[in-house]
């Protein structure tokens, strides 16, 4: 393999530039950049440092010069692919936090997930990027397009050093306002996040979104009522903070395979 292994350089002149890539990555090579991918469609290999992940759609990853990386195609893949200068990334990752680029640099290679709405982000902003002739405006572009593909991978790092911390902190919230009917609003009030940044942190930390778990709680508090009280399913839907009955008996059928009435009559 150190046979084909070669250097891609990013061209001096630019901070910031990305492609389209489906064929021709398979020889073993590093970068003089900072080079962020995430796969648009169909299935490819990665190989690194002895190790090889099969990357589907979503599937993105952060690299930094020093790695040593490959593909191997089976299949039909295409990927997009973000050269970042040391420079533009060094800015941004201070922006972000002002430790973020010692851990990156640390970790040497990042993975972490795109969803097919933030791909479609990506791929809307860069179009409009690419057609801007604006170059005052390009460099801005060049910023906001590197601090959000960063925004993925911080959250990710921090995932792994902060996960304790934060759930901790979101179940001791969630326990006090689950049962609000503004429970979501609420919640990201008292943790401070914005509504985007929580999601992604919460789906993040607990492997499902933040609206699910809440109304997971919900259902459950419902079954307790259901087991130890007369309430009628109007006032059930009042206590755990759901507006309408309709969705409520949605929610715990989907769950319990039974409507909230049937549930209350086997018991």
């Amino acid at each position: 393999m150190d046979a084909i292994y070669k250097t891609l350089t990013i061209d001096p002149t630019l901070t910031f530039s990305t492609r389209i890539t489906d064929f021709d990555d398979e020889a073993v090579h590093n970068h003089d950049f900072y080079e962020i991918f995430y796969i648009l469609e169909g299935e490819i290999t990665h190989s690194y440092d002895g190790i090889k992940e099969k990357l589907t759609t979503g599937d993105a990853y952060l690299i930094t010069p020093i790695v040593k990386h490959s593909f191997i195609r089976t299949k039909t893949c295409s990927h997009r692919d973000f050269m970042i200068s040391d420079s533009l990334f060094n800015f941004v990752c201070n922006f972000i936090d002002t430790s973020f680029f010692a851990q990156i640099s640390d970790k040497k290679i990042l993975r972490f997930k795109l969803e097919t709405t933030d791909i479609m982000f990506f791929e809307k902003t860069i179009a409009n990027f690419l057609e801007n002739s604006d170059t005052h405006k390009k460099k801005n572009f060049e910023k906001v397009l590197t601090a959000s593909l960063l925004s993925f991978a911080y959250i990710s790092l921090g995932g792994e050093k902060h996960s304790g911390i934060f759930k901790n902190h979101c179940l001791q919230i969630l326990g006090v306002r689950f049962l609000s009917f503004n429970a979501i609003e609420e919640i990201r009030k008292d943790l401070g996040y914005n509504k985007f940044y929580l999601c992604k942190k919460f789906k993040n930390t607990f492997g499902v979104t933040l609206t699910d778990y809440v109304n997971n709680m919900k259902i459950n508090h419902a079954k307790y009522l259901l087991q130890t009280s007369n309430y009628k399913i109007s006032e059930i839907c009042e206590q755990i903070g759901i507006e309408s009955q309709t969705y409520f008996r949605k929610l715990f059928t989907r769950k319990y395979g039974v409507t909230p009435a049937k549930y209350r009559k086997k018991i």
